[in-house]
C-alpha cells in the first residue's frame, strides 16, 4: 500500500495510475459532512449520520427490502467468496444481492446529492 498525501491509500499494483487516482480522489466529496455538522438535519435520522438513517429521512428510498441491507453485510458476504467459502450454488444469488446492494447505495449518494442542492437552492 502506498499513502497519498492526503492520507488515502492505494496499492503498489495500482502505481502507475498513481497521478490520475489522485486527481479523481481530490474531486470525491464526501456527502456526509453537511450531515454530520448538522447543517441539515431531519428528525427521522434519530441522531445518526448513517446512510442506513439518512436516507430514508430525506428520500423515499431504503435498504429494507433488499436482501444484503448494509455495508458490514456485503463486505463481509464478498470477503467469503474472495476467500473461496461460498458455495458454487449460492454465486450468483451472491451476486444479485450485490449487485442491488450496490446500486441501491450508489442511487442513493445521488438522491442525496439532490437533497443537498435543492436545500442550497432554496
Amino acid at each position: 500500500m502506498i499513502e497519498c498525501d492526503d492520507g488515502s491509500f492505494f496499492d503498489e499494483d495500482c502505481a502507475e495510475y498513481r497521478d490520475e487516482l489522485r486527481a479523481i480522489n481530490t474531486r470525491i466529496v464526501d456527502l456526509m459532512l453537511p450531515f454530520s455538522k448538522r447543517w441539515i438535519y431531519h428528525p427521522n435520522q434519530k441522531g445518526s449520520v448513517s446512510l442506513k438513517n439518512v436516507l430514508p429521512a430525506f428520500t423515499d428510498l431504503s435498504y429494507k427490502d433488499l436482501e444484503i441491507g448494509n455495508g458490514n453485510d456485503a463486505m463481509s458476504l464478498y470477503n467469503t467468496f474472495m476467500e473461496g467459502n461460498l458455495e458454487k450454488s449460492s454465486e450468483r444469488e451472491l451476486w444479485d444481492g450485490l449487485s442491488k446492494y450496490c446500486e441501491r447505495d450508489t442511487y442513493a449518494l445521488w438522491a442525496l446529492f439532490e437533497v443537498l442542492k435543492n436545500v442550497a437552492y432554496e
